[in-house]
């Protein structure tokens, strides 16, 4: 087993998540200032909305609401073992669904070329884009700093499929940015396909940024009451 280092970072002040993952209204974050703010996920549901509204007119609500959930708790497991492996902690197989277990065994190539670890599961905010979130993961990644993302899927993807998520590490890349003045050159998306397959993307943050205030204001059309 390797040994991962951690290094910390100089963040003084953290997003506090405020609302409740139920799906019964926006994931929403305060700031230390007072100030609320949308998750950056809940906010790119908007480029995905048509897709999953097909998708559940396809399979039927009760089957895609079973799937969600299956994935939900899929990431959630994913994301505690990646979080106890890279804190060099055991991990207490007993705890975890087999499945959460195979999938992060298929992650494990990718995962120990992390080193130099920042930040885990920190929550992240940036008033210049009026977000937050938190991060799974910001390290070097075969020698370069970077915001590693994990992620489970049914099958492999191609990188038109999973903008949302380069979206996403892109604006922790920034989150992180914005507080330290440490710049993220790459983000890295680790993801692990229920076929037994396994899967590592890697983007640069700066494009993304472009459009992220557009889709900002997208989202809050439909939800005027969080500005």
């Amino acid at each position: 087993m390797k040994y991962f280092t951690y290094v910390g970072n100089s963040i003084k002040e953290f997003a506090k998540q405020i609302t409740e993952d139920d799906g019964k209204g926006p994931r929403l974050y305060q700031t230390p200032n007072g100030d609320i703010y949308p998750s950056i996920t809940e906010v790119l549901s908007v480029i995905s909305e048509e897709h999953i509204q097909k998708w559940k007119e396809r399979v039927g609500e009760k089957r895609a609401k079973k799937e969600c959930e299956y994935a939900l708790d899929r990431g959630n497991e994913i994301h505690k073992i990646a979080e106890l492996y890279l804190l060099n902690k055991p991990i207490d197989l007993t705890a975890f669904k087999l499945n959460s277990i195979m999938f992060f065994n298929q992650l494990k190539r990718y995962v120990e070329l992390i080193d130099n670890i920042q930040a885990q599961e920190t929550p992240l905010f940036s008033d210049y884009f009026r977000l937050a979130g938190r991060c799974d993961c910001i390290a070097e990644y075969k020698g370069v700093l970077s915001v590693v993302d994990f992620k489970g899927a049914k099958r492999a993807k191609t990188k038109d499929v999973i903008e949302a998520y380069f979206y996403q590490t892109a604006f922790y890349a920034y989150a992180y940015y914005e507080p330290t003045g440490i710049k993220i050159p790459q983000t890295v998306i680790l993801m692990a396909n229920e076929d037994g397959g396994s899967q590592a993307f890697i983007e640069k943050p700066y494009p993304w940024w472009k459009n992220l205030k557009e889709i900002r204001k997208l989202w809050q059309l439909k939800h005027p009451e969080i500005q």
